[in-house]
């Protein structure tokens, strides 16, 4: 979970969560842009799930979100945030 260098238990007001919907496969470039357009303004959590994948006899292990096209995202109840993301 990122929240922009801060944790929630430093009595900081705790956010607000809401799940975005994203295209698949995109939801680091999101993650990225979340945390670099808005700072400590979001946090953002991307759950993952490391999956054994094959092709052939070929074999490996890949980092994978838990659920593709979805990150979630903490917001302060900021309106002006709210309505940029």
């Amino acid at each position: 979970m990122n929240c922009g260098g801060r944790h929630l238990l430093d009595g900081a007001p705790k956010p607000v969560w809401y799940a975005v919907h994203t295209k698949p496969r995109v939801e680091d470039r999101v993650v990225s842009w979340l945390q670099f357009t808005f700072g400590e303004a979001v946090c953002t959590f991307l759950p993952r799930l490391l999956v054994r994948r094959r092709h052939g006899s070929r074999r490996w292990e890949a980092l994978e979100p838990l659920f593709p096209g979805y990150l979630f995202v903490g917001v302060a109840a900021d309106p002006a945030v709210l309505s940029r993301i």
